[in-house]
């Protein structure tokens, strides 16, 4: 269609016409401007996102298609939509070819023959799948006492929002155009590569959930297989070398000057030493078990030991990957486990406890004391996001002669090792450090392999690896 053409064409339209009059309210005004009529012919043919003609009606172009395709919205909530080729290539002619369509297809859904190409987008079941996750959520939450409790839907709820939801791959696909290559395509996307266990095996279960939903629906027949969901062990990892571990001792007080005068950079920074003490002390797990204890969960308790009672103190974990909730009746209480603190988590508790309140007091006093506060708490109460922190330092000290790969899982792994250095049983181990023996031995033995060498070793062989020097003989 030429210029002429074009204008023709333009000042012919019925405004009248159902199928034409959106094509009429989008040119409404440029009818005067023949240059206008050919920049809107130009951006129309060029067309990269949609244009909606009417409710329920809408062109858009299909990758590399020479043609606009059409999107015809089927009538009830959870119907979704039919979308096809208008084999035409010229607005004019795709806009006519739509209304078509839109009228057959609908024909067809009323009297329950359309069944081919009726498409459910896969972002259209994910919105639905994450909203009710967000419900299940927020009805759990409604019947718990724990401020601090998050649900196991309201994590999956995320997971589709943020992984699945927007992966661009699948955006414009039907959830029936998806099976198992498609899905092994996905998992070779950044987004799940070097997952740790736990977040892998979230992942895999969020995406059943997604298929399963579309499953009931009827929007597929089956559910695809599902590829493997590969991970990192969290548990294994490098210890500190000796060197490196004074290293970075020696280093957190020049690592809070360099923060100059940013008060939230140099408030992190101050709890660096500490929250890298304490759980090296502790064996905790960095992150959320940490993050959710306060002051109240320290008590103190008596034991008996060569017929005497002593005083010892323990941590009650509530949050974090071994914090389990359960439903009992129409409530939701929350288990958790203890732990025996050790006189070096101790002190660094009594320090952490002046830094944060001016005051010195001893770990009698502050269990006793019973604050709700959470112990490590950023500025003005803010997650102060110490792992950021502590990859920051790693980046820091590199300059200065660091030579591992370390993070603050390191931390647990020294804890551990110096457990089993020290004697102390595989399961009492286990129970400190919320694991199980068979976690222990898995992952913490290779540590302990050349502990065992003298008993192991006969002195032939200790010969043989060892030989004298030559000028010894």
């Amino acid at each position: 269609m030429n210029k002429l053409e074009l204008m023709k064409y333009l000042m012919d339209l019925d405004e009248n016409d159902a199928e034409m009059h959106k094509v009429v309210k989008a040119i409404k005004g440029l009818r005067d401007s023949d240059d206008s009529i050919t920049a809107l012919q130009t951006d129309l043919e060029k067309l990269e996102g949609t244009l909606n003609l009417d409710k329920g009606l809408s062109l858009y172009r299909n990758g590399i298609s020479p043609f606009f395709w059409c999107r015809v919205k089927l009538p009830g909530l959870n119907s979704g939509d039919f979308r096809t080729s208008t084999k035409a290539s010229s607005i004019q002619e795709a806009t006519m070819k739509a209304g078509e369509i839109r009228a057959d297809v609908l024909a067809r859904f009323e009297a329950g023959t359309l069944k081919v190409n009726t498409r459910i987008l896969w972002t259209y079941i994910c919105k639905e799948v994450e909203d009710i996750l967000t419900k299940k959520a927020a009805d759990k939450i409604a019947k718990s006492s724990d401020k601090s409790y998050r649900p196991t839907e309201a994590d999956y709820a995320g997971i589709v929002k943020n992984h699945y939801a927007t992966f661009e791959d699948f955006k414009r696909l039907s959830i029936t155009a998806i099976e198992y290559p498609e899905l092994c395509q996905m998992m070779q996307h950044e987004k799940f590569q070097n997952m740790k266990k736990t977040t892998a095996t979230k992942r895999k279960t969020t995406l059943g959930l997604i298929f399963d939903y579309a499953l009931q629906k009827r929007y597929i027949k089956s559910v695809p297989k599902l590829p493997k969901f590969d991970f990192i062990e969290s548990e294994g990892g490098d210890v500190f070398d000796i060197d490196d571990r004074d290293l970075i001792l020696m280093n957190f007080m020049n690592f809070y000057e360099s923060s100059r005068n940013n008060k939230i950079t140099r408030h992190k920074r101050k709890l660096l030493p500490l929250y890298f003490n304490f759980l090296c002390a502790s064996g905790m797990r960095p992150g959320k078990e940490v993050m959710g204890l306060t002051w109240g969960l320290l008590t103190q308790e008596t034991f008996v030991m060569n017929r005497e009672r002593k005083k010892a103190y323990k941590m009650r974990v509530v949050t974090g990957k071994m914090a389990k909730h359960v439903s009992i009746g129409n409530k939701i209480e929350r288990k958790s486990r203890n732990f025996v603190i050790n006189a070096e988590t101790a002190s660094t508790l009594e320090q952490l406890y002046y830094v944060r309140y001016g005051i010195k007091k001893s770990i009698g006093e502050i269990a006793e004391e019973k604050r709700n506060d959470v112990m490590f708490a950023g500025f003005e109460g803010r997650n102060p996001k110490l792992e950021e922190s502590f990859d920051q330092y790693m980046t820091y000290l590199k300059k200065v002669g660091l030579k591992g790969d370390y993070t603050l899982y390191s931390c647990r792994y020294e804890y551990i090792n110096a457990c089993l250095d020290a004697g102390m049983s595989k399961d009492d181990v286990a129970s400190q450090v919320g694991n199980t023996p068979a976690t222990i031995n898995t992952f913490y033995e290779k540590f302990n392999a050349m502990k065992r060498a003298a008993r192991i070793l006969s002195a032939e062989d200790i010969a043989v690896f060892n030989p004298e020097p030559e000028e010894d003989k």
